[in-house]
């Protein structure tokens, strides 16, 4: 039998960049040292089981600052920020937390395509624009994104539910979730 691989097969950019930071983390780990990822890294779970068997933990938002405060010279604590980013509040408790504890950092690995959506819903949303998102409202890199408006928002599946929006008073701003179809984005180009 031949099996035969796809050319692109494996993680995705944001994914590998992710798990390359926190292995490269995990081979250099100080001793004493304890490393946390913020929810799992990414969505595998024998990739998560292997790193719970490398010793890494898994945290949630609500176990963050023990953690931090527990941080040490002699048991620093090292926070991984998961591939598909976090809600902003999360993040700036992050940077307050690693300012008052030196022993304690976080690397954030959000992939970059997913902070540039977070960049583009934080400086181009307003109190006139309604922010659309193409993506499952339940996942949490599109709860992360909205974190970011500073405007009305709505989640979408499908070009149904954009035509289901009222478009008259605001203006709207049209993204994705990163996992999305190209041809449920390429239709809604049209109707946007």
């Amino acid at each position: 039998m031949s099996i035969t691989v796809a050319k692109n097969a494996g993680f995705c950019f944001g994914v590998k960049r992710a798990t390359d930071r926190l292995e490269d983390a995990i081979r250099g780990r100080r001793e004493g040292e304890r490393i946390f990822t913020l929810g799992n890294i990414i969505h595998n779970e024998v990739y998560n089981s292997q790193l719970r068997e490398c010793g890494v933990g898994v945290l949630s938002i609500d176990e963050v600052e023990v953690a931090a405060n527990s941080a040490s010279e002699e048991s620093p604590v090292t926070l991984f920020v998961r591939a598909h980013g976090i809600p902003k509040q999360h993040e700036e408790l992050l940077a307050e937390l690693s300012a008052k504890n030196p022993s304690f950092r976080y690397v954030d690995c959000t992939c970059p395509f997913v902070k540039k959506i977070h960049k583009i819903a934080d400086e181009k949303t307003d109190e006139n624009s309604l922010f659309v998102i193409l993506g499952d409202r339940n996942h949490p890199e599109v709860r992360a994104i909205l974190s970011y408006s500073h405007s009305e928002t709505a989640v979408i599946s499908c070009l149904d539910d954009a035509k289901a929006l009222d478009l008259q008073k605001k203006s709207p701003i049209l993204t994705a979730q990163t996992t999305q179809k190209l041809s449920e984005w390429e239709k809604l180009q049209f109707f946007f």
